[in-house]
């Protein structure tokens, strides 16, 4: 799992000791195994019975100890001397993504406080980034658009619900959690206040005045 955002129906795998679940691909041995999940070889080889044929390409098996590799260093940031347009600070927004930054990736570098820092956080906790330069709230979905990314009408757990025109023409944006039949509820920062986290549950009658990142 690459997020602990959970959907109805969704099948999981829960190991029966502490480790990581790994499916074997080609080229693999116990030890290339061991050495990039940071385990001991002989604990892969008897919990999953590998003494006699060792490893087999696809086969599944349960890694003891095993710790997930670091995810690999952002890549160098580009220039954003455009990103002026899109400034926290300014309330002027260009009517074009900037394909550069819509993609650049360099940590939270939205305001403290704001909801756009708060979105930014959530989905690195559910393990599904998003770019650091998407400007104010109200340009997220086309800045979205412009990184790859699916914009809808339709709620889903970890999803971005985005608002584009109130909150004084910047906008607002929230994570979806949970979808509970005939609503959904959402968190959010600066909505409740400034700097303040809070949640709230909106009838799935009123989705399609939202738009969903996903």
């Amino acid at each position: 799992m690459e997020s602990d955002s959970v959907e109805n129906g969704r099948d999981i795998i829960v190991p029966p000791v502490d480790g990581v679940v790994y499916t074997v691909e080609e080229g693999d041995t116990i030890a290339s195994i061991a050495e990039e999940y940071k385990a001991l070889p002989e604990r892969i080889i008897s919990f999953n019975d590998l003494e006699v044929e060792g490893v087999k390409n696809s086969m599944q098996i349960v890694i003891p100890g095993g710790v997930q590799p670091s995810a690999p260093a952002p890549e160098p940031v580009p220039s954003y001397n455009n990103y002026a347009s899109n400034n926290q600070t300014t309330g002027t927004f260009n009517s074009t993504a900037n394909l550069a930054l819509a993609n650049a990736s360099a940590g939270n570098a939205y305001a403290p406080g704001n909801c756009t820092w708060y979105a930014f956080e959530r989905r690195s906790q559910l393990g599904r980034p998003i770019g650091s330069f998407w400007g104010n709230a109200s340009t997220w979905s086309m800045n979205a658009r412009a990184a790859g990314f699916t914009v809808n009408n339709t709620p889903a757990p970890g999803a971005i619900l985005q608002n584009g025109g109130g909150y004084a023409g910047y906008g607002h944006v929230a994570i979806v959690e949970t979808i509970n039949g005939d609503s959904f509820t959402v968190s959010e920062m600066n909505y409740a206040g400034f700097n303040v986290i809070s949640s709230r549950t909106i009838p799935m009658s009123q989705a399609g005045n939202y738009s969903f990142i996903h």
